[in-house]
This record gives C-alpha cells, structure tokens and sequence, in this order.
C-alpha cells in the first residue's frame, strides 16, 4: 500500500516537488506508526478482549479498561500503550500490524491535498495526530467494541454502526482530515486563474501514477478480504472479487440475502439505515472539526505553509537539499 501512494502521487506532481513528495510518503509511514505504536492501538483497541477484536461483528469490551467510559459505551480504549500489558501477547502483535496500515492509509490521503506547499515539520505533526489520535479515536467507537458498535443493543438500531474494512474509519476520516488541512493551507500558487476557474497541473510521470495505481489494487487484496480476519471464511473469495469489480467499473456486486447479515434501507431495515447514516455524517464532524481547530491553533502559532519562492521554485532543494531529478539542474544550470 505504502509503495502504491507513493508512485502514484510523485508521478501525479510536477518535477520540482517529486523529491518532496517521496518523503512525505516515507515519513507518514514512519512516524504515524511510532505515533500508533506508542497510543493509538491502546487508545482504539485497549477497551476490548483480545480474541473479539471488532466490536460490530460480535466482540464484547469483556476487559472493560476503557480509558473514557465502560462496558457498552465505550468512548476511548485504555489498556496497551506501546503495547504493554499481559493481554497484548502475539495475537495483539499481529492484529496491531495489521491495522497499521489501515491507519497509514488514513495518513497517506492526506498527502495529495496539501503535498507542494506544506513545511516538512508541519506535515510530522499531522501524521502522528492522525497516528495517535484521530483515526484510533474513531476506530475506537467503530471498531474497537466503543459506544457506535453497540447501537443495536443500547438504542435499538439495527447491528450498530457497521464498517467493513474501513469507508469511514479509514478513508472518510483520511478525507475529511485532508479538506480542514487543505483549508487551513489554502490553494496551492497558481491553482486558480483570474477568472478564479480551477487549473490543472500535469502528471510528470504517468509510468508511476499506472504503476502505482496497480500495486495500490494489490494491496487492497489484503486490506479488503483481510478484514474478514480469517483466510478460512469464504467470504474472502466474495470480497476480493467484489474490491476488483469496484475498482475496474466502480461499482460493486450485492451477493447476500434480506434478512441475513447487515442489510439497509433496500433490504427492510430502516433502523439500520438510520444508524449508518448518523455514523456517517458522525465521522465527518468528527475528522473534519477535530482537525480543524487543532491544525489551525497551530497555524496560527507557526505558519504550517511553505514561502512562496520556495513553492515556485519547487519543495526538493528547500526541504531536503537534493532534488529528486539533478541531470535536469546539471543541463540548466
């Protein structure tokens, strides 16, 4: 996954910022995992038993050391930070490592909506925020048995919030982050003409942003048929065709039943819907108002935004002293 983000943003900026681009990439792995690492597996997973670890398909917060809450509303995990404890043992390790990129991916999507024009400093500080705060809190709620998992059994509706494989958790919380940072950042320099209509800027690689783009599917091989959390369940088979059928036409195939499993407004269960929808709209206010006020304290303390000769010029010499493609400096300069 990490690869695929990669070659597919480089590839889509211009040359100047292709340098910049790359370690951006690098740096969210890095230091969203140690942020991950040190909190936020604890705070999204630390309320829940260990061999139940999705609280929307059955599990139960049996351990009951929620940081902030307890029992069926669960509202941050308490229990694990750098993953210490005598429940976190090899099963802990693994779902740990698994959800990381999860996570990551929440990270990575920020990437596209301010890469070219953020301070490399800045850029640090919003991924250990979505590391250890952000995406784990929300993951906590969904994911990690907290108060939006167990709607069905406190308020009736329906199996609770459901969300396989992350559409909010990851990439609504991902996207919502990106637009308030790309709000605080404002455009990048030249984004706009004077008839205030949008321009755009050409990929400097397309051989990356294909490449990519398949290694991306790739991954998802993993990221969406995992979340059954069992190679032996044959829904695996199911889920990985209906990921490939999503990404070639962009629509995916519905293979249940009414009645069985989680079903919607469709399939006769409006309480159901009514839930989703909430969870939904939820997660919005959530990623996008948390970053907001916190990313605009700190703007205003320090600007978060690259000086504007350094954007035009491009982000590689200025952040990192090397640019991604020195023949083109040798043969101008």
């Amino acid at each position: 996954m990490q690869a695929g983000f990669a070659l597919l943003t480089c590839g889509l900026v211009r040359k100047k910022n292709a340098g910049h681009l790359m370690m951006l990439n690098f740096a969210a792995y890095v230091f969203a995992f140690l942020a991950y690492y040190a909190v936020g597996y604890a705070f999204q997973f630390g309320g829940l038993a260990i061999n139940a670890p999705f609280g929307n398909i059955g599990g139960t917060p049996t351990l009951n050391t929620f940081l902030l809450g307890n029992g069926q509303w669960g509202f941050l995990g308490g229990k694990g930070i750098f993953l210490a404890g005598p429940a976190y043992d090899a099963g802990s390790n693994c779902l740990s490592l698994f959800q990381v990129v999860f996570m990551e991916t929440a990270g990575y999507i920020t990437v596209g909506a301010i890469c070219k024009r953020i301070t490399f400093g800045a850029f640090l500080l919003c991924e250990m925020f979505v590391g250890a705060f952000l995406y784990p809190v929300f993951g906590c709620w969904v994911w990690g048995g907290g108060w939006m998992s167990q709607l069905g059994a406190t308020m009736n509706l329906g199996h609770g919030y459901v969300d396989f494989a992350g559409s909010t958790v990851v990439h609504a919380v991902g996207g919502f982050c990106a637009m308030a940072l790309a709000l605080i950042l404002g455009p990048r320099l030249g984004q706009y003409g004077p008839d205030g209509k949008p321009r755009a800027f050409s990929a400097h690689n397309l051989v990356c942003v294909v490449t990519g783009t398949f290694i991306l599917l790739f991954g998802w091989m993993g990221f969406n048929p995992g979340s059954t959390l069992g190679a032996t369940d044959l829904r695996i088979s199911v889920v990985a065709i209906n990921t490939n059928l999503a990404a070639v036409s962009g629509s995916a195939t519905y293979l249940g039943e009414a009645g069985k499993g989680v079903t919607g407004l469709l399939y006769g269960d409006t309480r159901q819907f009514i839930c989703q929808l909430a969870g939904a709209t939820l997660c919005a206010v959530w990623a996008f108002g948390a970053t907001y006020i916190v990313f605009k304290v700190v703007n205003s303390i320090r600007s978060m935004r690259m000086t504007e000769e350094a954007e035009r010029d491009g982000l590689d010499v200025p952040e990192f002293g090397l640019p991604a493609y020195p023949e083109d400096v040798l043969t101008t300069s």
